[in-house]
């Protein structure tokens, strides 16, 4: 049957599919690891990596780096949870840890994300005995964080159902993370950014006694119902932070920098390889993230439409031929789309025929992904891939 039908615009909409997955491990032969050079190195200007570093911090010069060593109060952050980036830049260098681009989807989900680190056997202080440690990303505290977010799928706390940092203190102000521009902006505005925090260095003398930030980690509501450790901006200190939509973790507190074991890898450590681990020395805890768009059309066969009287299917014409009486029932089996010049567009076959009487009506909705849909997370579904 090839019956057109024109499709008014109140029946065409934008639809949009999310899926997140649960939570699972990336190993160390999985990232690659780069020791970042500071300022005060005679090889940081050739230094390639410690460029990208600057892009990922927007620290594009000393003037924004020295702005980490004025006090908040007169517009600086180091008496703040970034007061840690300032020493980084000048003179402890950092840690920069890339996740394969295959290891996720379109983002890391940072509400909840995990870093086992390798610490060196000549650590001090308090990592001092320790062989590793790990971190845990945190939202910074804000007001009406565990209010419940009711215009939202998810259904949890606002933190519960949040992606990325959206402090502007920790995000925009500080030139961290996304730029807010156009389409990225109010609240809208995804930083693509969280901070990485640890129990052993993130607490100072004016934090909150008896929490830790491994609470609530893989919970399925850390924040709402799990109670996840929400840090201050000005009283914890951040040690790294994670970039979820370019898979890059930077490691700027500096007894972690000074203590991280590179001695521990399995090859690598040149500016274009980096550095390789096994599975047990480094690995990640994420949950990861992808959307999709598609066009949704409402098509509604009225009394009269798309009936046997009218089909042009070759199987009536022969049933004619036959002499057999088909009645006033038709079948349905697909729907065509075309434009506006008859070009077929779109095709979609019906899982089952749907019967339509000459006086009855028929109602679908037909979906078309605009960008290839959904894709399938293997390393959720626990296939291995390495990079």
């Amino acid at each position: 049957m090839a019956t057109f039908k024109t499709i008014g615009k109140e029946n065409i909409s934008i639809v949009e599919e999310t899926d997140s997955s649960s939570h699972y491990t990336v190993d160390g032969n999985n990232m690659r690891v780069y020791q970042i050079l500071p300022k005060n190195d005679g090889n940081f200007t050739n230094d390639g990596v410690s460029h990208i570093v600057g892009g990922l911090l927007g620290l594009q010069s000393d003037a924004i780096a020295d702005n980490y060593n004025v006090s908040y109060a007169e517009g600086g952050f180091n008496d703040t949870a970034l007061d840690g980036v300032y020493d980084s830049y000048y003179t402890a260098g950092g840690v920069l840890i890339s996740l394969g681009d295959d290891v996720y989807r379109q983002s890391i989900i940072g509400r909840d994300v995990a870093f086992r680190l390798p610490i060196s056997s000549g650590a001090t202080g308090v990592l001092s005995g320790m062989s590793a440690v790990t971190l845990y990303s945190a939202f910074f505290d804000q007001p009406n964080a565990l209010d419940v977010k009711r215009d939202s799928k998810c259904g949890g706390a606002i933190f519960d159902c949040q992606r990325f940092e959206t402090l502007l203190d920790a995000t925009i102000n500080s030139g961290i993370g996304s730029a807010a521009e156009p389409g990225n902006t109010g609240d809208n505005y995804k930083s693509c950014i969280v901070y990485l925090f640890a129990d052993e260095l993130s607490f100072t003398t004016g934090s909150t006694t008896g929490n830790s930030f491994t609470t609530g980690h893989m919970a399925t509501s850390p924040y709402g119902v799990s109670n996840k450790f929400k840090p201050d901006f000005f009283t914890e200190r951040a040690v790294g932070v994670l970039n979820c939509c370019s898979g890059n973790a930077y490691i700027f507190d500096s007894d972690l920098v000074g203590s991280f074991d590179y001695s521990a890898a399995l090859s690598g450590g040149t500016g274009t390889t980096g550095y390789v681990y096994s599975p047990g020395d480094l690995y990640a805890n994420i949950q990861d993230y992808d959307s999709s768009k598609g066009i949704q059309i409402k098509i509604v066969a009225n009394p009269g439409e798309f009936t046997i009287q009218n089909s042009t299917n070759k199987s009536k014409e022969q049933a004619t031929i036959d002499g057999l009486d088909c009645g006033d029932l038709s079948y349905i089996t697909g729907i065509c789309m075309t434009d506006n010049t008859g070009t077929p567009v779109a095709f979609g076959t019906l899982d089952e025929a749907v019967s339509k009487t000459e006086n009855g009506f028929a109602i679908f909705n037909m979906i078309a992904s605009l960008d290839g849909g959904i894709l399938d997370n293997s390393f959720d579904n626990g296939v291995t891939r390495t990079t």
